[in-house]
Order: structure tokens, then sequence, then C-alpha cells
């Protein structure tokens, strides 16, 4: 029955949205003995949608630098150029930077699991 009451004032908020807060929080501590215990579960799956959702921001970025300075060879500008004289030298740094892509998406991907 207190679910009942909690559930029975959502939505009718004042507010742009209609989203009434102190109803919110009447149905978030109604339900507080279910979720407790996965206290822990949630939080860390929160952390991993967060960096997955940070990761796949910045994913063109690495691309556009792989495309532009590592198969096209054009020289990296301003803070980066430190970086052109390795570019220049070492063939295995086109095989390392095309797998750093990869190696990131495994270990989102594994993070992921590891916290279902």
């Amino acid at each position: 029955m207190k679910a009942g009451k909690a559930l029975s004032g959502f939505g009718k908020g004042e507010g742009p949205d209609g989203l009434d807060l102190p109803a919110l929080l009447r149905v978030y501590r109604t339900f507080r003995g279910h979720y407790a215990p996965y206290a822990r579960v949630l939080t860390l799956s929160f952390v991993c949608l967060f960096a997955t959702l940070a990761a796949e921001m910045l994913t063109p970025w690495p691309l556009k630098l792989i495309l532009d300075h590592v198969i096209l060879k054009r020289p990296f500008p301003g803070q980066l150029a430190a970086l052109n004289p390795l570019l220049e030298r070492s063939p295995l740094t086109r095989w390392i930077t095309s797998c750093g892509r990869s190696m990131s998406r495994f270990f989102i991907t594994l993070a992921s699991l590891v916290s279902r």
C-alpha cells in the first residue's frame, strides 16, 4: 500500500517537465529495501556507463589522428609536433596506433561484463 501512495503523486509537478521531486523521493524511499543490496553493482554499472559514453564521444578523435597523420603522413601541428619523428622512424608505430582503439574497446567491454 505504501507504493500506491508514493506513486499516486508522481508526474503532477509544477515544473516544466512535470516532475514532482517529493513524490520521486517517496518512490525511492519506498523501494530502498529492494535496491539497497545492489547499490555497489548499480554504482559500478553507472561508472562503466559513463566511461563508455566518454570513450564513444572520443572515438572520432583517434581515428582522425590515425587517418591524417599515420596513413596520409601529414605532420602533427602544435603541441603534438614532438610525435613527428616517432612516426617517421618506426613502422611498428602504425600497428600500435591502430590497435590502441581496439584495446580500449576491449577493456570497456570487459568492465561492463564484470559489472553484470
